[in-house]
């Protein structure tokens, strides 16, 4: 049986990782949130009123109003679905 100090620091370590993990998730959940928030106030009204109303943004735009890479931002980076009055899309489809 291995010793106490050892399954103590093994059980320190799965703890730290685990609140790594935990702020790694909600920084991420606010990076989505400002994504979201940027895109909403630049595309309103083809949010309202559908495609016909669609205005040309360059992801790199979106990404440095929200202060990330734009990978971060990228349709890889950033695999989100939309619910407007058109339908429903992929936010990336508003990107270019």
């Amino acid at each position: 049986m291995p010793p106490i100090a050892t399954c103590v620091n093994y059980v320190k370590e799965r703890f730290t990782a685990a609140l790594q993990l935990m702020k790694s998730i909600e920084q991420r959940k606010h990076t989505i949130l400002r994504v979201c928030q940027s895109i909403i106030r630049r595309q309103g009204e083809f949010l309202e009123h559908g495609a016909d109303h669609l205005k040309p943004m360059m992801i790199k735009e979106v990404a440095e109003e929200v202060g990330v890479h734009p990978s971060t931002v990228s349709p890889r980076g950033f695999q989100q679905v939309c619910a407007h009055a058109a339908g429903r899309d992929g936010v990336a489809f508003v990107l270019q």
